[in-house]
């Protein structure tokens, strides 16, 4: 199983990475909450 921090934006420039991380763990979190109802 790869890393799940590298599709996480860890290669890409460190501002943009950071906003596309957060970004992506707020709709992963979103997507888990509505699975789990």
């Amino acid at each position: 199983m790869k890393s799940p921090l590298r599709k996480f934006g860890f290669g890409l420039h460190k501002g943009e990475g950071r906003a596309k991380r957060s970004q992506q763990a707020v709709s992963r979190r979103d997507e888990l909450a509505q699975a789990t109802q």
